[in-house]
Formats: structure tokens, sequence, C-alpha cells
């Protein structure tokens, strides 16, 4: 099921929960005039986060500076995904550099 629409009336944190109480799975696209930003979900769980706007997903900068991942294995991950090669955080884990966890 589509839901195409304005958020008016409804705050970002009531989309979010939703979603997740609901166990969808899909983007959600918010857009304005000057950007748009895509979060990807999987059975109500976020898998990913991108902006028109962004050169990187702003949860590499989490991890960095967080020291949860060394600069050295979030530049492999990072080059992998642009090559084409899967998603920077499946190389990650796959690697054993870190793990997924659910709430």
């Amino acid at each position: 099921m589509a839901l195409i629409g304005t958020l008016k009336g409804f705050g970002v944190t009531d989309i979010f929960q939703l979603i997740s109480q609901q166990i969808k799975t899909g983007l959600l696209i918010l857009s304005t005039s000057r950007e748009t930003i895509t979060v990807a979900f999987r059975d109500g769980i976020i898998q990913g986060i991108s902006s028109d706007k962004w050169e990187l997903d702003p949860r590499t900068e989490i991890l960095s500076k967080g020291k949860f991942v060394n600069e050295k294995d979030l530049r492999a991950a990072i080059e992998n995904q642009k090559k084409g090669q899967g998603n920077w955080y499946d190389y990650l884990i796959s690697r054993g550099k870190t793990q997924r966890k659910h709430p």
C-alpha cells in the first residue's frame, strides 16, 4: 500500500512510529523544493538513509567519531559500496568490524 501526500498535522516521529509498529517495509521519501531524504525500512526497522545533499550516510561519521570502527575499515567499506558491491554497513558486518543489532 502506498501513502502519498502531505505530512501536515503529523510529526515525523509519528510517521516513524507508525511504520515501526506496523512492521512495514519500503521507502519513506521526504522532499522539499531544496532537498529529498529517503529512509529505507525493512520490517519496521530503518535499514538506510540517504539525501541528494549528502556525500556520505551520516551514520558513518557517528561510527568513526565514536571509535566503533576504524577509519581504514570505514574507507574500505565506502569504496566497496561505490564500486556497487553492496552496502557499506553489510561490508563491515561481514568482516566482523561491527555487529547488526535490533532493539
